[in-house]
């Protein structure tokens, strides 16, 4: 709560002696990050201390908020400093597409850490699925998903300025 306090607090004053709190603030307020992508990251990452399993409702908005946001942050910084003038739509296709390529990156890390998230923390993500109970149709089904996320993201990869599309795709 304090870290969220500190970061909005930041963005107002434009100071934090956190030095990343600092940072993100400057960068916050230069490239128009707003509040209402800041919040649901702060919401995803308390989830963690306490959230055991997950609903799907509950999956998707820790996505949305654990990575889609940080796509949509980092577009935006793209934006900013790409030069090239976007319209409102085409705008929103690019948004869909950080948005896909957060939620495809974070499920692979599910994925990769299914076993230990489980064993470990005693945590599990994808609703309804454990290490315990994970079948190769769980498996098949999650890696179309991130297949399908992938492409949505790869299809808006040549819209990216230049000079950030290359590190996107690599």
């Amino acid at each position: 709560d304090e870290l969220e306090a500190e970061t909005y607090r930041a963005i107002e004053i434009g100071f934090s002696a956190n030095l990343v709190v600092h940072a993100f603030a400057l960068s916050a307020v230069k490239c128009s990050i707003e509040r209402e992508i800041i919040e649901p990251f702060f919401y995803s990452m308390r989830a963690d201390l306490t959230q055991r399993e997950h609903d799907q409702a509950s999956f998707d908005r820790y996505v949305y908020g654990s990575a889609e946001v940080v796509g949509l942050m980092c577009l935006a910084a793209f934006i900013r400093h790409g030069g090239l003038d976007y319209s409102r739509e085409e705008k929103l296709r690019l948004a869909d597409g950080a948005k896909a390529l957060g939620s495809a990156f974070q499920k692979v890390n599910f994925l990769r850490d299914l076993a230990a998230d489980f064993n470990t923390l005693g945590r599990s993500y994808f609703p309804g699925i454990t290490a315990t109970n994970f079948t190769d149709a769980d498996r098949d089904r999650l890696v179309a998903e991130i297949s399908e996320e992938l492409e949505i993201a790869a299809n808006e990869l040549p819209n990216l300025p230049p000079a950030c599309s290359r590190a996107v795709a690599a």
